[in-house]
């Protein structure tokens, strides 16, 4: 199965969206989705505007070759062979081999999962076409701000989750469904959230944690009624002699 940015985007979010996009489902894209489309283009544009004005910089609009430029900054690039098919937002050539991915935000702020997302791109290309990735850089905000990550600070994690994304791309079995607050964003809300009421699914409980769910299942407990029958003592209040 190839990763594509789709499935390694929400990947992060929640294993169980990405393993339904492996399978070429789909939903209802929410307004929140949309807007965020929108807003993302707009912010390309921006970017390619203001690095063309600006910057002596060569701006380029073409996939992944042997031809690959030596410096200059790459739009929309693409990378893609049997195991991944990933577009970058942008990717800045400081030498035949050593690259800078970019992510692009629309956000003023830049998030977790910007960085997780940049870095996991960065690493996958980075193994797959034996680039030299050092830094990532994230752009965000109406001002054009970039902020430069070192790849190094994540590669052991960031390894780790593509191992995991694999193992579950190539089962046959689904992963646990897990609710969390991008449901309600999310295009497969109506249809999770009618699968986690007729299984009877744990996270439907407020406050309930992935962690405190897989100790649930070490015990054998999987649905909320199994977890009903569980005994619960209370503590007896001793009052203390005065």
């Amino acid at each position: 199965m190839l990763i594509n940015n789709e499935i390694l985007n929400d990947f992060i979010i929640c294993h169980y969206k990405a393993y339904r996009k492996s399978k070429h489902q789909t939903g209802i894209i929410s307004d929140y989705q949309s807007l965020y489309n929108q807003l993302k283009q707009k912010g390309k544009e921006n970017f390619e505007r203001t690095i063309t004005k600006n910057n002596n910089l060569t701006v380029y609009h073409q996939n992944c070759g042997n031809n690959t430029p030596e410096e200059g900054i790459l739009l929309n690039f693409k990378f893609a062979n049997a195991n991944i098919d990933i577009t970058l937002d942008g990717i800045e050539f400081t030498g035949k081999k050593n690259i800078t991915p970019i992510f692009i935000t629309p956000f003023e702020k830049v998030t977790t999962i910007d960085k997780l997302f940049i870095f996991l791109q960065a690493t996958l290309i980075q193994t797959e076409f034996n680039l030299k990735t050092v830094n990532c850089k994230v752009i965000h905000g109406k001002n054009i701000q970039a902020t430069q990550f070192k790849l190094s600070s994540t590669a052991k994690n960031s390894k780790k989750i593509i191992v995991e994304l694999n193992k579950i791309l190539l089962s046959s079995n689904e992963p646990a469904l897990f609710l969390n607050r991008h449901c309600d964003i999310c295009e497969f809300c109506v249809s999770c959230k009618e699968k986690a009421n007729a299984d009877g699914n744990i996270s439907l409980l407020d406050k309930a944690t992935s962690k405190a769910i897989e100790k649930y299942k070490k015990k054998g407990i999987f649905t909320i009624q199994q977890l009903s029958y569980i005994p619960y003592i209370r503590k007896r209040v001793i009052n203390k002699p005065s």
